[in-house]
């Protein structure tokens, strides 16, 4: 069966929006997969991508270059996933708490920020964004052109996604990383050094998390918007997990909530009931994934505290 052009141009979309869609998602879940390998909880996802969204434009405004507001994100946000190991590890605090404390700091952080750099509560001005480019070239297929023109940032995440599994499933620091999370007593005897590698996981989640809140404010929308990433850690924590806690998995499993997600713009204006339009996405996705879970297994210690003597 072969496609008519308006269809064709029609999937392309689609397929070019899921892209856009999954991408900060599949940044969350990747940091995800970092911190709850190592047996740790990681609910404050959501303000380290907000963090990394405020940051990245800030640091784009004041140098004009939104590769330095990226490195920003990236490097406040890793500072968040510091101070959350260092709470969670060395303070011993629990781990869903901190992470909800750490979301409820980042919106209060950022807001009072907004109002003081900007004087608007509600949005920053605008800066200079990551403008999309096209791999591919200059292609004359128009849905080639639509799909693959995307943002630096994501392709970056293919890399991420390739670089994540190779390093849990076919590196020493790999093994040693899924060794905490299966049985941190036996790794502690091993002599691995669990709360180094935690904390440099934690570091690398909150970082991850971050670039995916940067694509939101400098790919997106080249400003930053009180409360912009709107549930986003969250999806990418639940793709993390429906991915069965692999970096390709979670890759998938972001995918999935892209491409609902972009249907779910297809859908708007439409006579269907705005609500259902609303909800359809995260409805569909978790009835999708359901059988997934069956067959994916959590870390063995993921949530349990465990404090080394050494």
């Amino acid at each position: 069966m072969q496609l008519d052009n308006s269809t064709l141009l029609l999937v392309a979309a689609i397929l070019g929006a899921t892209w856009r869609m999954a991408t900060p998602i599949a940044f969350a879940a990747m940091g995800a997969a970092y911190s709850e390998r190592t047996g740790v909880v990681n609910l404050g996802l959501e303000g380290m991508m907000l963090v990394g969204a405020m940051a990245a434009v800030v640091g784009s405004d004041k140098t004009g270059n939104p590769y330095i507001g990226l490195a920003a994100a990236f490097i406040s946000a890793a500072l968040i996933g510091v101070l959350f190991a260092f709470l969670v590890l060395k303070l011993k605090g629990d781990q869903v708490v901190v992470g909800i404390g750490i979301n409820i700091m980042a919106l209060g952080l950022t807001t009072v920020l907004l109002s003081a750099w900007y004087g608007n509560r509600g949005s920053s001005d605008l800066v200079t964004g990551i403008p999309a480019i096209n791999l591919l070239g200059s292609t004359n297929n128009e849905a080639v052109k639509i799909i693959f023109s995307q943002s630096p940032l994501a392709y970056l995440l293919i890399g991420v996604v390739l670089l994540s599994w190779f390093i849990f499933y076919k590196s020493p620091f790999g093994f040693r990383l899924r060794a905490i999370g299966e049985n941190p007593a036996a790794a502690d005897a091993a002599g691995i050094r669990i709360v180094a590698i935690q904390f440099l996981c934690l570091a690398l989640a909150g970082g991850l998390a971050g670039i995916g809140g940067a694509y939101l404010s400098l790919s997106q929308t080249s400003q930053f918007v009180r409360d912009m990433i709107g549930g986003r850690g969250f999806m990418g924590l639940s793709a993390n997990i429906f991915g069965g806690w692999n970096p390709l998995g979670g890759f998938g499993a972001s995918a999935l909530f892209g491409f609902f997600m972009a249907i779910q713009m297809r859908l708007a204006g439409t006579r269907i009931p705005s609500q259902i339009v609303q909800m359809m996405p995260y409805l569909l996705t978790v009835l999708a994934l359901i059988p997934a879970t069956r067959k994916s297994r959590a870390p063995a210690s993921l949530g349990v505290p465990y404090h080394p003597e050494r």
